[in-house]
């Protein structure tokens, strides 16, 4: 899109909100869901281990967890010192999400704040985009400890998804797109979430700019960025 493109376009984007009615289930992610968001799921288990690559819906069931559980997103580098003063303050159950594990985590705050979650009777959901058997952790007791969570992974989003997102992200920006444009752009996209939010951001942004409805050109050119 060139420059004067971009002064006629107004962006009517909306922020993404994670609402779980948002969360689009498919094969790719339905076990994941139901493991995370289901308290039975969680059985006597203090914490789970959500393991995906990037754009594959990690943060957004996080989110719900979050909403869902009260949670807490703690930093990684202050975790034990952010996790002990909610402890400290807390009315009820904590729940705490430490995101992009391990990071540059200090393992022993980690392992310190484990056991107090646990002491605690709470609940710590760790996000990952790579296997336990991968993570460079040194400290056995940690190890051990988190090996032994449950695991749940979430593959790369499938078609199913991928074109039900799609759908929901044109109707919040209240655009029309044909059916034909879905079905060319969704082979020829990266299968996240990322990428369908920014083609589905670029095609907004060029329709404003046009005031035309969405065009099998318009995907093209989106698809390539030269929009």
């Amino acid at each position: 899109m060139t420059s004067s493109h971009t002064q006629l376009a107004f962006n009517l984007e909306r922020e993404s909100l994670y609402a779980q009615e948002d969360f689009f289930r498919g094969v790719s992610n339905d076990r994941a869901f139901q493991a995370i968001i289901e308290k039975k799921a969680w059985g006597k288990a203090c914490g789970q281990l959500l393991v995906g690559p990037s754009g594959s819906g990690k943060t957004h069931l996080a989110r719900i967890w979050q909403e869902l559980n009260h949670g807490i997103f703690l930093n990684l580098t202050h975790c034990l010192e952010e996790g002990k003063e909610h402890l400290e303050s807390a009315q009820k159950r904590v729940a705490f999400i430490l995101d992009d594990f391990p990071g540059n985590v200090l393992e022993q705050d980690v392992f310190h704040l484990y056991n107090l979650v646990c002491e605690h009777q709470g609940a710590l959901l760790i996000l990952s985009q790579t296997l336990p058997q991968e993570w460079p952790l040194v400290l056995l007791d940690l190890k051990s400890r988190l090996y032994s969570l449950p695991l749940q992974t979430l593959e790369t989003p499938d078609d199913e998804v991928l074109r039900a997102v799609l759908r929901k992200r044109f109707a919040d920006f209240q655009i029309a797109v044909p059916e034909n444009v879905i079905s060319y752009v969704l082979p020829r996209m990266e299968r996240s979430f990322k990428s369908v939010q920014d083609f589905a951001r670029r095609l907004n942004m060029e329709t404003l700019a046009q005031k035309k409805n969405a065009t099998l050109t318009m995907a093209r050119a989106c698809l390539e960025q030269d929009c």
